[in-house]
């Protein structure tokens, strides 16, 4: 133990095998790595900050201590912005704890762990500097303002250098990223030290008035980042200066999110209280005890009952296990459960909407599924204000008419708001923000992206066949109507919604979802575009855009992803619409979705 014990004292780098020895008495005999006691003890640790787990060396597990790390000497000054860096103070009230800043420290590297940063971190007692993305990294430590021990977080964008070794125009950090860092940063300040007596704190920049007439000098002067970017002006004695620049660092372009908000209020609505309920139907009908008695129930439906010759395609291999989990379910699994199992009415009942008389259970089950097969699974994934008062009317009716509590209805309105949520604790905010940033981009992004596609491939047509004019939007129902005249849709399964989208002189290709303009790329889209030679990834991720939308999004039993869940699904998102000819600007700007509060 004593190689391990130096390492501990010296370095900050605690073992697994000096923590079981250390802990021998609190732990049961067993040595196995997920020991549940031995569990539980790291991540109480990890939850107030005081270790952080690095990774697994020849099967242990190691973790590193902030408050055991080294001194580093020449700590951060408090100064002037250099031109790639943003920087936020931490200033408390009396007195700032030590064990603020470990508890940050702990948190970022969290952070860039999830994000699969790959450099090192330089980690001190006093001072840390972690990588956060490609473009970013940011640097902690301890500073002296006005003779109180307060924090620095310098935000830095990293210096571009061409192939031939060239540097770049020095810039700012993205909002995007700051943004980012700053959520965390408020989130985990406030939650583990609230504003109370001696304790509390304010997140405060060099005054920027200062800062320019060049009066930094003495006594340090600092405004409140609170006030920078909710005041159209800043005011230092008898001068006054606009924000916009402030804001700008940290505020990035959201004016298209009020109608996203609306859609994910929607949603969330449908999909977590629509599946709850759904369940709980499936469940008492088949008189189960508990869920595990799932697998056997439907397992002898399967061999025995209606299910026998039911087409679950794909699914099957999801419902029919020994283990199987229905909570992995979506909306379409279990209500086709239903229909099957626990039916009487027939195929009459399910091949119409509910008759508007019909109050009972089952019916308005039926109607939450529908308007998310006609509405959610369709949609723009924008709703106006006033679709969204008819929507949430209509549904709050039927949820109430199956025995949710208006109040429980009501706090997932609150989703539209852009204010921190009252009724949901502050992980289950950010899950389901995490899930609507994807949902978002992929709905938005690759639709506009499949558009693009297929408009050049009907215009390179047209230029092959000596026709001058270019296919404009408003000519693609009659362009749909000629093609299906042609037999281009022959054989290929459309709805009844998606054919009146599609076959009418008036179409509108902006009201066309990724599962529409998918049809029309397979089935009118024949010849390869010139951008194809260019960039042959297109065609090949159009196609992963659609599956991805109709298996990981649509098929989705909760609305919600966990940040470490949300940092592996965006990367892969990113880099499919980036190579789909969508641009990298364009994808980004939705990230800003889930810093709004």
């Amino acid at each position: 133990m004593i190689q391990y014990w130096r390492k501990f004292v010296e370095e900050g780098f605690l073992a697994e095998q000096l923590v079981r020895h250390l802990w021998r008495n609190e732990l049961t005999a067993s040595s196995d790595e997920n020991d549940v006691i031995f569990g539980d003890f790291i991540e109480i640790m990890k939850t107030f900050g005081l270790l952080f787990e690095k990774g697994s060396q020849k099967g242990s597990r190691m973790f590193i201590v902030p408050s055991r790390m080294s001194l580093k000497t020449g700590n951060l000054n408090v100064g002037k912005d250099d031109e790639q860096t943003v920087s936020v103070y931490v200033t408390p009230k009396d007195f700032l704890p030590d064990a603020v800043y470990n508890l940050l420290v702990v948190k970022f590297l969290d952070l860039s762990q999830d994000k699969a940063c790959s450099g090192n971190p330089e980690l001190f007692q006093n001072e840390a500097e972690i990588d956060f993305d490609d473009m970013h990294y940011l640097r902690l430590g301890f500073v002296c303002i006005n003779n109180k021990r307060s924090l620095k977080l310098e935000i830095k964008r990293r210096t571009e250098i061409d192939e031939e070794g060239k540097r770049n125009p020095a810039s700012k950090p993205t909002p995007i990223a700051c943004m980012e860092i700053l959520h965390v940063l408020k989130r985990h300040l406030y939650d583990f030290y609230p504003s109370e007596d001696g304790v509390s704190s304010t997140l405060s920049i060099l005054c920027p008035v200062c800062s320019v007439i060049g009066l930094i000098q003495g006594k340090l002067h600092l405004q409140s980042l609170e006030k920078c970017l909710n005041s159209n002006f800043i005011q230092c004695k008898t001068n006054a200066m606009p924000t916009a620049k402030i804001q700008a660092l940290f505020q990035a372009d959201l004016s298209f999110s009020k109608e996203i908000r609306n859609s994910y209020a929607l949603q969330v609505l449908t999909t977590d209280l629509g599946t709850e309920k759904m369940q709980k139907y499936f469940m008492r009908k088949g008189k189960l005890r508990g869920k595990h008695e799932v697998g056997k129930f439907l397992s002898w439906q399967r061999k025995n009952g209606p299910l026998k010759k039911v087409d679950f395609g794909y699914e099957a291999t999801k419902i029919f296990i020994d283990d199987v989990d229905i909570d992995s379910f979506d909306i379409t699994i279990l209500m086709s459960l239903i229909q099957h199992c626990f039916s009487p009415q027939g195929d009459k009942f399910w091949d119409n909407p509910p008759d508007v008389q019909d109050k009972s259970e089952l019916a308005n089950l039926r109607r939450i599924q529908l308007y998310k097969e006609s509405t959610l699974d369709s949609h723009s994934n924008r709703t106006t204000d006033v679709e969204f008062e008819t929507q949430w009317k209509e549904l709050a009716t039927i949820f109430r008419n199956i025995g949710v509590s208006n109040e429980d209805i009501q706090k997932y309105r609150k989703l539209s708001i852009a204010q921190p949520v009252r009724g949901f604790e502050q992980e289950n905010v950010e899950e389901i923000r995490n899930f609507q940033v994807i949902l978002s981009a992929v709905v938005d992004v690759g639709t506009v992206t499949m558009r693009e596609y297929f408009l050049e491939v009907a215009n390179q047509g047209k230029t092959k066949q000596n026709k001058a004019t270019k296919l404009d939007k408003k000519e693609v129902g009659r362009y749909l109507m000629n093609e299906k005249r042609r037999g281009s849709f022959k054989n290929v399964k459309i709805t009844h919604e998606q054919n009146a989208k599609m076959f009418t002189p008036t179409a509108d290709i902006d009201t066309f979802d990724i599962s529409i303009m998918y049809l029309i790329i397979r089935n009118c889209c024949c010849s390869i575009p010139y951008s194809f030679w260019n960039n042959p990834d297109i065609l090949h991720s159009l196609v992963h855009i659609h599956r991805y939308r109709n298996t990981t999004l649509a098929h989705s039993p909760k609305s919600r992803m966990s940040n470490k869940e949300f940092e592996i699904e965006w990367k892969k998102v990113r880099a499919m619409l980036h190579a789909a000819g969508a641009s990298l600007n364009d994808i980004d700007k939705y990230m800003g979705l889930r810093f709004i509060n």
